[in-house]
């Protein structure tokens, strides 16, 4: 389901929550932006996630926050997708993205 501090709707018209916490019951795993590193959700996230006893895998995709992201592997992330800086979107050109695995620590 998608979540954004912002809520809308997605171009397919569906409704984009704005609070991931109370719908996390309903996900079997999650797709987190790196965004949440610096909005401050992402300490929730890894606390809803343990207090739910659920295994709910957390693949987080990152830009500016990637290198922050690499280091909570086996911490709250499972899995990373992360592309630095200078990023695709900037150029237009073709860009490294790096992808990581690693398991939560219980």
């Amino acid at each position: 389901m998608p979540c954004d501090l912002k809520g809308g709707t997605t171009e397919w018209g569906e409704p984009i929550v704005t609070d991931f916490a109370e719908h996390l019951d309903e996900c079997d795993a999650v797709l987190a932006s790196g965004m949440m590193l610096g909005n401050g959700t992402v300490d929730t996230l890894f606390a809803r996630v343990a207090a739910s006893g659920r295994r709910i895998p957390i693949t987080m995709f990152a830009q500016s926050g990637a290198a922050v992201a690499r280091e909570l592997l086996g911490h709250g992330i499972d899995a990373l997708s992360a592309e630095p800086y200078p990023f695709f979107w900037l150029t237009g050109d073709a860009g490294p993205i790096y992808l990581y695995h690693g398991s939560r620590a219980r």
